[in-house]
């Protein structure tokens, strides 16, 4: 009993899995900026083919951008209006609990705003969704690995492929994805 959780204990500790890349993102009108992303996962045991996110971080050093957070949150969509900068993360709660006090129609997102270097975290009334974009891999990063390093640069028709758009149109726009897409606003 003891030599066989030894050896899982090993072989999940040994299959650690590192990505740092640079990723690609078309904010609108065909204007591109590059962030530099990194992730660290596990291997997803015993499933053997996927990898489970453990830590991740999300740089754009022009605006001071870093986020870093423990654990698989997607992140959805990056973008920059004058010198303030825009992530959105998916909602890492289940919807009954997102949704506790807030108004219908809000949508299972979490905005965060850089504005002089400093972060917080704002209501989504303030954020422009009606012009950001799903511009943004989220966790399919893993998919996109060309080697056990993991890519070095991921370009904007990877991330279009791995999110179902089309690479040579503009991203899904926030605001139709969330209002489309059944269960992910409040009502």
């Amino acid at each position: 009993m003891l030599v066989g959780l030894a050896l899982v204990m090993t072989c999940m500790s040994g299959c650690k899995q590192k990505m740092k890349w640079e990723e690609q993102v078309w904010l609108d009108e065909g204007h591109f900026v590059e962030v530099e992303r990194q992730a660290e996962g596990t291997i997803d045991f015993p499933n053997s083919s996927s990898i489970v996110t453990r830590h991740q971080e999300f740089r754009y050093d022009p605006l001071q951008v870093l986020w870093t957070a423990e654990g698989a949150t997607q992140v959805e969509s990056f973008y920059i209006v004058g010198r303030d900068a825009y992530l959105i993360t998916m909602a890492s709660k289940s919807r009954d609990e997102f949704c506790m006090g807030r108004r219908k129609g809000d949508l299972l997102l979490n905005v965060l705003r850089w504005r002089n270097g400093r972060v917080h975290e704002i209501d989504q009334r303030e954020a422009p969704l009606d012009r950001m974009r799903m511009n943004l891999s989220g966790n399919a990063h893993w998919i996109l690995r060309k080697d056990s390093w993991g890519a070095q640069h991921v370009s904007w028709k990877e991330v279009a492929r791995v999110t179902g758009q089309f690479d040579e149109r503009p991203p899904k726009l926030v605001s139709d994805f969330y209002t489309r897409t059944p269960n992910l606003s409040c009502n």
